[in-house]
């Protein structure tokens, strides 16, 4: 027995967001290395104490870097796998507000958690 998704909408949300990642992947890979801390900072990494220092766009941007090719390629085959059927199925708004909206929401946690553990000279990035 095959198992076939069949999507009932168009999807292109997905394709787009792919597309952002792998842009700003490779300008990372361009500016000095997708594995360089000060690159990922510059582009937009997330530091606990910038954000509390007023870099609130730092819990959206930090989303759409990613540290080295294993990070990125697994990342962006989960968004091809998952994202596409979850498109689909919820449409191209819904999807895009849950996909920033979980986003913003795990940067922000990672802030809080970092802030009350003492623990804020780390750099995240990534989906």
């Amino acid at each position: 027995m095959t198992l076939k998704l069949k999507f009932s909408k168009r999807i292109y949300l997905t394709y787009l967001l792919i597309a952002v990642n792998l842009v700003l992947f490779i300008l990372e890979n361009y500016l000095g290395g997708s594995e360089n801390l000060e690159v990922l900072y510059q582009l937009g990494g997330l530091v606990s104490e910038d954000v509390i220092a007023g870099q609130w766009w730092r819990v959206i941007t930090a989303n759409f870097l990613h540290f080295g090719w294993p990070h990125f390629l697994t990342n962006m085959l989960g968004l091809y796998i998952f994202g596409r059927p979850v498109e689909s199925y919820m449409g191209a708004v819904k999807y895009l507000i849950i996909y920033l909206m979980s986003g913003i929401g795990a940067m922000s946690l990672y802030t809080y958690w970092s802030l009350k553990s003492g623990i804020t000279n780390y750099l995240l990035v990534g989906a």
